[in-house]
């Protein structure tokens, strides 16, 4: 499903990157068709009080 979802939002044909971030992070795998890579941003779906 991710990777539909990736495949719909590219402007061109080849791979890129893509930066997952907030609670549901941790599904996102590390390996994705036509990504180049994924970026797991550590602390990402923590939120600072105040």
């Amino acid at each position: 499903m991710i990777e539909d979802g990736v495949d719909r939002m590219k402007t061109s044909a080849g791979d890129m990157p893509i930066i997952v971030v907030g609670g549901g992070a941790f599904l996102v795998p590390h390996k994705l068709a036509g990504v180049s890579e994924v970026v797991h941003v550590e602390h990402a779906s923590n939120r600072s009080a105040g």
